[in-house]
């Protein structure tokens, strides 16, 4: 009975929450207003419910009753957009801004150059913005948007430019300084992002976004921003930036110390007020905390200090008392997303579904576009329940989920192959890594590839491989050119990516590739037993290389699922050598991160926490033997009758160390390639392997399908297991 009542009057609570902001935002009850609200809140009710004809019966019966009223014209526009009928979505908003109260207008042409962004017309959208700045020069939002479009097709100076034009004309408005500051965080210039930072709080200490911003900066080593802090030209901003770092970093009384004597006697500072008490708390004085929230909360405060002190209630435990100064935050700014995460943290499963309306409200009235405020969302761990029929490309097709475990079947020309589980991390730079790696075998292969969100896309940054117990290399694009693996585009649309590339650890020469891709479109396919609904993206890589063995053409075709990522891929590959491979990599489960059993994990394979492509054995005391080195191993190749010969008779023929690796029973071999320069002999090759604690040579069997193994002058079959 206990629990039925506690859950019971947390849903009355996020029931009065909703209540409180539908009065907050109509001013009244007349039954003008009532009924306009009645139908927002049915709209956004629809829409959350992905039933996107509903929503746009609803928006318009709200014109109906009062065509003076934005957010219709706004939630009508955005309907469309996510149905992809950019037309009728573009008629919308030229229909409101006509129709609007003049200081509505602004938001209506902000959504309407935020659906060009959407369309994937950024001509249209640059126009947009451009206008929009010409008219009103206040418009913080406008120059973010026009910034977006540079930064969006490369071009950083022209991005820059724009952004500190716009502090030109708004120096006191500390949104324009974050979004510099925003610009320089993304660009790796902390220093001076870190500038920008502290102008925007001076003008407002009592904001989120400039923490947010220092948050994704510093996460990993907070002590660089409490050093940084200590030699800022303004000394309040200084000591109010390491207070935050004091705090994030777990270092609570240290926290308190400072803000006894530095920050406490600024009353106007309730940021620091609100995570002192944070820091009370945690340090074990719950009393003095409370007493020191409700002295917050009996004063003026904005939406941002609201939300801080709903995340206090949060920390406490009181659930009620988190929902209900969420929702006056939200009342107060529906676009407050720190509310609303915490308003996720405090509501139980049964009231997802009126979180969610929250979660709607933000991406059907923010003047962003629609693919940018779901990156925002999923960033920060928001649920994403509106789900566009447009079929453009977004990041989550490709990004997945980062608190889960995927396991892969990995099949080369129709083989049972091996088993793959991926897992997924993002570092405070907005940095994200994928580490693949092996499981069931002693010594796995991994595979970790790093990528960086874009304004464009999703590019690939570079790579590490090798496996455990042998050697590992490294994969570093060159030059300001990425290989753009997802371009946020609309289906039929191709893009092309032009980059260099060198393995580092081998020091070979640099590699020019050039990639050209396409989004074919969703399409309807079976994953891990269910039909899903998966976007299709196929490209072909193609690289110059001298190598004989070097990769010159991959074709593949890759479907990916929102929220799951890669869920299947099929390639052929195609060497110098005129030699070909078929892979196919399937996605076969899904399980929690750390989920071992569900993983698939044997008690040999390398640990998640172990994802450095580092020369170490798999596993305590499974240290690999090798009494040969590569040099000898090298001699005994060269000494085989037929490599003797075809030294002696070609000038064109060449011995060249390829690779070590271990075998699936723990022996290391070393790989050695023979081959003749490709002009005068095609296809001409062997791959020779030398077991390292025997001595035995082995090279491929002449259908390329097994070994054969070098006795007594002669090759002959062998079962013995080179990998």
């Amino acid at each position: 009975m206990k629990r039925q009542g506690k859950c019971q009057g947390g849903r009355v609570a996020l029931l009065a929450v909703a209540v409180l902001f539908t009065s907050l935002i109509s001013g009244c009850f007349g039954s003008t207003q009532a009924k306009v609200n009645k139908q927002l809140e049915l709209a956004v009710k629809y829409v959350s419910e992905n039933k996107f004809e509903e929503a746009i019966l609803a928006y318009q019966e709200v014109i109906k009753i009062d065509k003076r009223e934005v957010k219709a014209y706004q939630g009508l526009g955005k309907v469309y957009t996510l149905q992809g009928k950019f037309d009728k979505a573009q008629e919308t908003y030229d229909q409101g801004i006509e129709a609007v109260k003049e200081e509505d207008v602004l938001k209506l042409k902000l959504s309407l150059a935020g659906m060009y962004m959407d369309k994937g017309d950024p001509v249209q959208a640059e126009k947009a913005y451009k206008q929009i700045i010409d008219e009103d020069k206040t418009a913080v939002e406008a120059y973010q948007g026009l910034a977006m479009i540079y930064e969006r097709n490369g071009g950083g100076e022209q991005a820059l430019a724009v952004l500190e034009q716009g502090i030109l004309a708004n120096q006191q408005d500390y949104r324009a300084h974050n979004a510099l500051a925003s610009y320089y965080a993304r660009n790796g210039e902390k220093d001076k992002a870190v500038e920008s930072i502290v102008q925007s709080l001076a003008l407002d200490v009592n904001q989120a976004e400039a923490y947010r911003i220092l948050k994704d900066m510093y996460s990993e080593d907070w002590s660089e921003l409490i050093d940084k802090a200590g030699s800022t030209e303004d000394q309040g901003i200084g000591n109010m930036m390491r207070f935050y770092a004091l705090y994030e970093s777990g270092q609570y009384q240290e926290a308190l110390s400072l803000y006894e004597e530095e920050l406490k006697q600024d009353e106007a500072n309730q940021k620091a007020a609100v995570l002192a008490a944070a820091c009370m708390f945690k340090s074990g004085d719950e009393q003095k905390a409370g007493k020191l929230v409700q002295k917050i909360a009996e004063k003026p405060v904005n939406e941002w200090i609201m939300a801080d002190i709903a995340g206090y209630y949060l920390l406490a435990g009181d659930k009620d008392k988190a929902l209900a100064w969420a929702g006056r935050s939200l009342a107060a700014n529906e676009q407050n997303l720190e509310a609303v995460k915490i308003m996720l943290g405090a509501a139980s499963k049964e009231q997802e579904q009126l979180v969610n309306r929250y979660v709607t409200r933000l991406l059907i009235y923010t003047w962003q576009p629609v693919y940018i405020t779901q990156q925002d969302m999923y960033v920060n761990s928001l649920p994403v329940p509106v789900k566009p029929e447009n079929n453009r490309l977004t990041f989550d097709y490709f990004i997945p989920r980062m608190d889960c475990e995927y396991t892969y079947q990995d099949r080369y020309g129709g083989r049972k192959g091996t088993t793959l589980v991926s897992t997924w991390k993002r570092d405070a730079n907005g940095l994200y890594s994928r580490y693949m790696v092996e499981v069931g075998v002693k010594y796995p292969f991994f595979h970790t590839d790093y990528y960086k969100l874009t304004p464009a896309g999703i590019v690939w940054m570079g790579s590490e491989a090798g496996q455990y117990a042998s050697e590992s290399w490294n994969h570093v694009p060159l030059g300001n050119e990425r290989c753009m693996v997802i371009a946020f585009v609309n289906p039929n649309t191709e893009w092309t990516s032009n980059y260099h590339m060198k393995e580092e650890s081998y020091q070979t020469s640099i590699e020019n590739y050039t990639r050209t891709s396409k989004y074919l479109g969703v399409e309807r396919i079976e994953v891990m037993g269910k039909t899903m609904d998966a976007a299709h993206i196929r490209y072909v890589e193609t690289q110059n290389a001298e190598d004989p063995m070097a990769l010159i053409k991959e074709s593949t075709d890759m479907w990916c699922v929102r929220g799951l990522g890669m869920v299947k891929a099929t390639s052929i590959c195609v060497y110098n050598n005129g030699s070909q491979e078929e892979d196919t990599l399937e996605l076969v489960s899904v399980s929690p991160k750390g989920n071992d059993e569900a993983a698939g994990n044997s008690e040999n394979e390398q640990p998640e926490s172990q994802p450095s492509p580092a020369l170490a054995p798999a596993t305590a005391g499974s240290t690999v033997i090798s009494p040969l080195t590569q040099e000898r191993a090298r001699e005994m190749v060269l000494a085989l009758p037929e490599v003797k010969q075809y030294l002696a008779q070609y000038d064109n023929f060449r011995l060249a160390d390829f690779d070590r690796h271990v075998n699936s029973e723990g022996t290391l071999f070393f790989d050695f390639w023979a081959y003749w320069d490709m002009v005068t002999h095609t296809n001409t090759y062997e791959r020779y392997s030398v077991n390292s604690t025997t001595g035995d040579i082995y090279k491929e069997n002449a259908s390329r399908n097994g070994y054969v193994k070098y006795v007594d002058g002669s090759w002959v079959p062998t079962s013995d297991r080179v990998f």
